[in-house]
């Protein structure tokens, strides 16, 4: 179990924080079955060993993350830029915009907006990188330009697209194709928040403001 769960957590090759987490419950698992069977030092020294690693895979992500907040914060603050929670802030401007149903498209923005208005994304591919940046796209054997076509064939009633500064693991030239399917499919600007531009048809002119 552990041997698979550390075969998990480097098989992307991309190893990030979190998939830490998946070698705590085989470690904790070995360190029950020392305790259980063994009452030797050199089981405590493993016990110990093994209490201190999974430690610090909780602990040391944590304070990164920790610290990266309060810089940000302290950033903000020092820019008059102090905005609590903005995906509820942008999903506020766009509910008057949809109906049950409908689909909008996200990109270089918290995911989290889907559910915050209960809409259907416009591909399978929900996180924008998977189909936008071309390792995973090529991995998963997408061509871009054609993803794109197939994500407004299906007519979001709304695109949010954050500048590019937001966005997560994508070329700038990505990003630029999605702004050149939104001029190609006749969609016009319709508000700004927060970084983030909000796109609708033309046909569909109300403002979000």
């Amino acid at each position: 179990m552990a041997a698979g769960a550390a075969l998990a957590a480097g098989v992307s090759g991309y190893v990030y924080d979190h998939y830490l987490l998946l070698l705590i419950p085989p470690t904790w698992l070995l360190v029950a079955a020392l305790v259980a069977t063994e009452n030797t030092r050199a089981a405590r020294v493993l016990v110990a060993g093994a209490v201190a690693g999974t430690s610090l895979m909780l602990s040391l992500p944590g304070l990164r993350m920790t610290a990266i907040g309060a810089v940000d914060l302290a950033r903000k603050f020092w820019a008059d830029d102090l905005k609590m929670d903005g995906p509820r802030q942008i999903a506020r401007l766009i509910r008057p915009q949809l109906k049950a149903g409908d689909t909008i498209y996200a990109v270089c923005t918290p995911i989290v907006l889907y559910q915050l208005l209960d809409a259907r994304p416009p591909t399978r591919f929900t996180f924008y990188s998977h189909h936008l940046d071309p390792r995973f796209a090529t991995a998963l054997d997408l061509d871009i330009t054609r993803e794109l076509e197939s994500i407004f064939r299906n007519q979001p009633a709304v695109v949010v697209l954050g500048d590019f500064e937001r966005c997560y693991e994508i070329p700038r030239r990505s990003w630029i194709s999605v702004r050149q399917a939104l001029s190609k499919n006749d969609y016009r600007l319709v508000g700004r928040i927060y970084g983030h531009s909000l796109y609708a048809p033309a046909a569909k002119p109300q403002s979000c403001r």
